[in-house]
């Protein structure tokens, strides 16, 4: 087989049995390539009537042609449901080589990295005033709209937990210690407390395990700005947090 051959096959990411070599050592390029499009039309069209039937979807893929597979997803349904079902099924816990599968199916760095952008959010820019006229009232109305962009944005919000030397605090946060970050979550609760009537605990959960356990507060001086996360954003979440080391950073 010519160096032209085997480079062609190679840019293909077509797997050849033996027997599959030998017969095509001995024809030309272009009848290389017209053999590869007889072949894909007809795993194309078996593939068809298999999800005509009913027989596959994308949770549930064929066991053989992966990446034939994809390609076909690519024809029918177009490049947008390809990277969806890359992210959601196929490749959900390996998002790092999505770039390598698409370049694989013979997509260019260009449209590859146009199908991966995040398409831009639209802000609403009552919400953004909602937010920074509560913030407004412990800071000054510049920083509270830097601020309120910067929540609705989520670009985060950092705040430092405060009380984890009260009680046995510092031994939940070296139990958290032993557990995976990912499993560890907290949430954010108003309490109605007589020492402060805006108060905001953080309440720590983990996965697989019972119970909820009070683990500080939110900063008196932060509480306005956190409880404009409570009162105007939908699903506040903490994220990319050090919470063993009592750090939130929150995004809406």
């Amino acid at each position: 087989m010519t160096r032209d051959n085997v480079e062609f096959l190679k840019s293909k990411g077509k797997w050849h049995p033996e027997s599959d070599l030998k017969a095509l050592s001995k024809m030309s390029l272009s009848e290389i390539e017209q053999r590869e499009n007889n072949v894909r039309a007809n795993e194309f069209a078996q593939l068809d009537n298999l999800y005509d039937n009913g027989k596959i979807d994308f949770e549930n893929p064929p066991n053989i042609w992966l990446i034939t597979f994809q390609r076909w997803i690519l024809k029918r349904f177009g490049l947008k449901t390809l990277v969806s079902y890359l992210k959601n099924v196929d490749l959900k816990d390996k998002p790092s080589i999505i770039h390598g599968r698409l370049k694989a199916i013979g997509l260019t760095d260009q449209e590859i990295e146009n199908a991966l952008k995040e398409p831009e959010k639209k802000y609403s820019k009552s919400s953004v005033c909602k937010i920074a006229n509560k913030i407004s009232r412990s800071v000054t109305r510049k920083d509270a709209f830097i601020q309120a962009w910067k929540i609705i944005k989520a670009v985060g919000y950092e705040v430092k937990v405060a009380g984890v030397s009260f009680k046995n605090r510092q031994e939940a946060l070296r139990r958290l210690n032993t557990y995976d970050p990912k499993d560890i979550h907290a949430v954010l609760v108003p309490e109605n407390n007589p020492f402060d009537k805006n108060a905001i605990s953080v309440q720590v959960m983990v996965d697989g395990q019972k119970g909820i356990y009070t683990l500080g507060y939110i900063p008196k001086q932060e509480t306005v700005i956190v409880k404009a996360f409570l009162g105007t954003v939908p699903q506040l979440k903490v994220i990319d947090g050090d919470i063993r080391g009592a750090r939130l950073i929150l995004a809406a």
